[in-house]
């Protein structure tokens, strides 16, 4: 991949005003999981109220971060004791992909960076709020981002439906790639249990289009 492209992902927290700030300590939860299995130089930072962002050294890896950070806010339920798809804790997601200016390090905030993947990702946020989308990827590729919003749409009607029993094992599939059997011990269910959580949710299907996401970025960016 070309080393000056990167993702960058601005979200918000859908009712947040229902959840007393425990969505931050969901979300550091989450990045340290990222960190630890997934993507060592991960970083997420807060900002404005119920805003955060990250940053994705690797772009190709974009749609499956988003579909991290999704499942596993959506496996935490808003009422104790809820698996009911309403009561999910959710997020806007917005992945933008493109430059960022100067020299990523640990010391800089990513409030104050700049460049083509922040502005993308934080503009689009801005217009997911207003037609109510949950998830968007622009790069700027004209012909890219006409396929990419048409897939999120579809996307958006899949995992607005995971409830939070299938959230919980998407999570451990997409941060590990547990099989079934791994995945039910990990939540103390059968096999059988734990893929029907993952056929219910479609997540076979969601992960075919994630493949082409994969490609294409590789494609578009490989230097």
């Amino acid at each position: 991949m070309n080393k000056g492209i990167h993702g960058v992902i601005t979200g918000d927290i859908v009712g947040s005003t229902k959840l007393d700030r425990e969505y931050r300590a969901i979300l550091e939860g989450i990045a340290e999981d990222i960190v630890r299995y997934k993507m060592p130089e991960f970083r997420l930072e807060f900002y404005r109220g119920d805003g955060f962002q990250s940053i994705i050294t690797h772009p190709e890896e974009g749609l499956t971060i988003m579909l991290l950070l999704k499942s596993g806010l959506r496996r935490h339920p808003l009422k104790a004791a809820s698996n009911r798809v309403e009561d999910a804790i959710d997020a806007r997601l917005s992945l933008g992909i493109g430059e960022i200016s100067g020299t990523l390090t640990q010391e800089k905030p990513l409030g104050q960076m700049d460049g083509s993947a922040f502005i993308r990702s934080g503009r689009s946020l801005e217009k997911m709020k207003e037609d109510k989308s949950m998830l968007k990827i622009t790069t700027g590729v004209e012909e890219f981002d006409k396929e990419f919003e048409a897939v999120c749409y579809l996307l958006d009607a899949i995992t607005s439906k995971w409830s939070i029993n299938q959230a919980q094992a998407i999570y451990f599939y997409l941060l590990q790639n547990l099989t079934q059997k791994e995945i039910g011990q990990q939540l103390g269910i059968s096999q059988r249990g734990a893929g029907k959580r993952l056929i219910t949710a479609s997540i076979e299907e969601v992960m075919i289009y994630n493949s082409r996401f994969k490609s294409l970025m590789q494609w578009k960016y490989s230097s």
